[in-house]
């Protein structure tokens, strides 16, 4: 059977199960890491200030009292290791130092002093405390040892005899894990391993190295004792320092929390207030045009049906005067050119006050009346750029566009005779977009004092309008020169806070 026929390791070229497991093991403890961080992260952010600073303080406070309660604990070891090695050595030495002089001048102990030592660890008194001795001279040799089996053997030096070589007192605490301890480790209790230098008498050369094993029992029970006090002192200080700190910080606490309680408070009253003010605003909004509509058909209905009337009726009164004349009097074509001017002010005032019925328009159709309406009045013309969609958007919205619009060309018309009139309209993202330009002399201190006079219909009340719609209002000199005034809206209509 050749390789072609035993096939692909797996089919369809997937990687084994295996394989697959491991290569998204990382990607797994990655996204479950992710989910474990924003679920600290969420329920970090719902604690008090106080609740935070309690637990990042008790981190910190612990961690920096478990360092200070090492240091003490270590410092309180060495001291009493070491004190207890010098007072050993001290007493030891007494006994020891008389009787391996003779290393000064050989390189062995004679037997007389070999059995004198034995003496030495077969005395009551010293074999209660100590259960071992070694006497070591040049080159890590074993002089003496109360285990006569290593007496004469070498050994490769430790750190600890090196520094006695060297002057040194030094112990070690359960350190019988030498090559050379290998007897005190069967005795199986806790030693304290002393090395200590011995001196030619009367000189200060040192002539041997005694090392000898102290039962520790007592020496462990008190280094014990005194970690439990010196780190129930360090707990009792942290403890005392977070509690007073936390006492101080959740007072602050409190007082935030009330203060935002308060400033939540006053928020929802100015909410509420704002709802209101912009309720009551638009009650007026639309009391003012059900007023403005019943001014419009009142001047319609009223002084102008008289005027009207008085003018067909002027032509009734001079009859004599017709007989008399071929013509009519100067009087009578003032009267009569007086007449057709304000029945046509009125008329044109009451078309202007009263809007049409905008409920059933689009926003693109009441743009394009009011449009027609101001280019019929005036006889200019209005060039537009609005979008091809139709535009549907709230009542609300098209009447103030509606506003905005006739009273913008008004302004264009009253200031730059008409010139270069231009509407925009376009809706991206909600947000519908209202412009009206003019090619006139632009925005100076005169004309932008008379363009925002406080007026029934004037630009105040438009930017009032808009700004109540939570809209923008701006106006501004135009490319090249001229005036452009917009607003922008939400299509919807009075937007989002």
């Amino acid at each position: 059977m050749t390789v072609q026929e035993l096939g692909p390791p797996f089919a369809s070229g997937d990687p084994p199960k295996a394989a697959t497991e491991s290569a998204s093991s990382p990607t797994k403890y990655a996204s479950r890491w992710r989910q474990i961080r924003r679920r600290i992260q969420r329920i970090w952010v719902r604690l008090s200030l106080a609740q935070q600073f309690g637990i990042t303080g008790a981190a910190v406070v612990l961690l920096g009292m478990s360092a200070i309660g090492n240091w003490v604990a270590e410092e309180i070891e060495e001291g009493v290791i070491s004190n207890s090695a010098v007072a050993a050595t001290l007493y030891m030495d007494a006994f020891i130092g008389p009787l391996v002089q003779e290393l000064g001048r050989s390189n062995a102990l004679t037997p007389e002093h070999i059995q004198r030592l034995d003496q030495i660890m077969d005395h009551s008194e010293l074999k209660e405390n100590v259960v071992s001795i070694k006497v070591w001279k040049k080159g890590a040799q074993i002089a003496y040892s109360n285990f006569s089996d290593i007496i004469g053997k070498s050994f490769t030096p430790t750190e600890h005899l090196k520094m006695a070589w060297n002057g040194a007192v030094s112990a070690e605490l359960d350190g019988h894990s030498h090559p050379d301890d290998v007897n005190e480790r069967t005795l199986k209790m806790p030693l304290l391993e002393i090395y200590a230098p011995i001196r030619e008498t009367g000189g200060s050369r040192i002539i041997a190295v005694s090392e000898f094993y102290v039962r520790a029992d007592t020496l462990i029970a008190a280094l014990a004792k005194a970690r439990t006090k010196s780190w129930g002192v360090v707990g009792l200080t942290a403890l005392l320092m977070v509690v007073a700190l936390y006492g101080t910080v959740r007072k602050g606490s409190n007082t935030i929390e009330a203060q935002q309680n308060d400033l939540l408070q006053k928020a929802t009253q100015n909410a509420e207030l704002r709802n209101k003010i912009e309720k009551a605003y638009w009650r007026a909004d639309r009391l003012n045009e059900q007023f403005l509509r019943r001014l419009g058909a009142d001047l319609h209905d009223g002084p102008a049906q008289l005027i009207g009337f008085a003018l067909m009726s002027i032509d009734d009164l001079p009859i004599d005067q017709k007989a008399l004349d071929a013509e009519p009097s100067d009087t009578q074509e003032a009267i009569r050119s007086a007449l057709e001017a304000a029945i046509r002010d009125i008329r044109n005032l009451s078309r202007g006050l009263m809007l049409p019925e905008l409920e059933t328009m689009s926003l693109n159709e009441a743009a394009a009346l009011i449009i027609k309406m101001h280019e019929e009045r005036t006889g200019t013309k209005v060039s537009t750029d609005i979008t091809e969609r139709i535009i549907h958007a709230e009542n609300e919205v098209k009447v103030c566009t509606y506003r905005f619009i006739q009273e913008a060309l008004n302004n264009a018309f009253k200031h730059a005779g008409g010139k270069g009139q231009r509407v925009s309209i376009s809706c991206n993202n909600s947000k519908l977009v209202v412009s009206v330009s003019d090619e006139g002399p632009g925005v100076n201190s005169r004309i932008n004092e008379e363009r925002v006079a406080c007026s029934q219909l004037g630009l105040t009340g438009i930017r009032d309008r808009v700004e109540t719609l939570n809209g923008i209002f701006e106006m501004g000199q135009a490319r090249g020169s001229g005036t452009i005034i917009t607003i922008t809206l939400s299509c919807s209509g009075r937007g989002k806070r």
